[in-house]
């Protein structure tokens, strides 16, 4: 008995696969395409090089990620000029991860039966090439602290010189900055949550007996991040600090002069949300997204 579908409703049910595999991609955060695209167009190109079997060229496979590593990464310099220095684990490690997705890709359209490309042969690379980086940073004397604590601001003292040093450079992207890093600091945040920020994810709640002076409490709404991929609804907030010159709030409040007040950008109208939401929120982000990519 024939169970094949006819071919016509057989095509169609592989388009809508293919359809809703390129909805994925195309959903899949801005960041991950960056840093994977330009690994995995590298990779085709070795395999045009390398001249493989046309049908099955850009077939990922692990001994070919395993070759591709050893002929095209592992040892490399770095692609920045006046720098002599190896390319690094971490390199490697989103070279695999790159060819890796791609894999995935192939297998899920039905293009690729092979076992998956990070085999042991892969994992032994990566793990001989941690050794190698531990034994070579220790021959050298590679500076421990970098990457630690103390690789950064660990003072009050620290932060009131980072807070001087954008105030003197006294520029509008300056103030950006500037109320980026104290929003990011005080709130625990990544840069990308600071710079998706929009005025409609603000607001400020008032914090009962907690002085003889009003207190209120700077509230973010954060929908989006790295470790937030599907909408979950998060928040950040802080308060004054003491200090005015690494307060977030007033960091906040001088930038927002500086866009209202000093280039005389159009306040948005709170009192009329169907007004100011839809046109002057979306022109507030669109106005400095050109330059900073930063909401506010």
């Amino acid at each position: 008995m024939n169970t094949m579908e006819p071919p016509c409703l057989q095509v169609e049910l592989e388009e809508s696969a293919h359809a809703t595999l390129d909805r994925c991609i195309a959903a899949r955060p801005a960041n991950t395409t960056r840093a994977y695209a330009p690994k995995q167009r590298e990779y085709k190109s070795w395999c045009d090089r390398k001249g493989f079997q046309e049908a099955t060229r850009y077939q990922v496979t692990a001994s070919k990620l395993y070759l591709f590593l050893q002929e095209e990464v592992v040892d490399r310099n770095v692609r920045v000029k006046n720098r002599k220095r190896k390319v690094g684990v971490a390199t490697v490690e989103m070279y695999v991860n790159a060819i890796s997705d791609l894999y995935s890709d192939q297998q899920s359209r039905g293009a690729n039966s092979h076992p998956h490309p990070r085999n042991s042969l892969i994992k032994v690379l990566l793990s001989s090439l941690k050794r190698e980086k531990h034994m070579k940073d220790k021959k050298e004397y590679v500076d421990r602290g970098v990457g630690s604590l103390l690789d950064g601001y660990c003072t009050t003292a620290d932060l009131v010189a980072i807070s001087r040093f954008y105030m003197n450079l006294n520029t509008g992207s300056d103030l950006r900055n500037r109320m980026s890093h104290f929003l990011c600091h005080a709130c625990l945040l990544r840069g990308e949550s600071a710079r998706n920020m929009e005025l409609p994810d603000l607001f400020s709640v008032e914090l009962e007996h907690e002085g003889y002076t009003e207190c209120r409490a700077l509230v973010m709404i954060m929908e989006q991040g790295k470790t937030n991929q599907y909408g979950r609804r998060e928040f950040g907030s802080c308060i004054r600090h003491r200090n005015v010159e690494v307060c977030p709030v007033g960091a906040l409040g001088f930038y927002l002069f500086y866009r209202w007040g000093v280039q005389n950008e159009d306040i948005p109208n709170f009192l009329v949300p169907e007004e100011c939401i839809f046109r002057t929120w979306h022109q507030i982000k669109s106005q400095d997204a050109r330059s900073s990519r930063i909401g506010l």
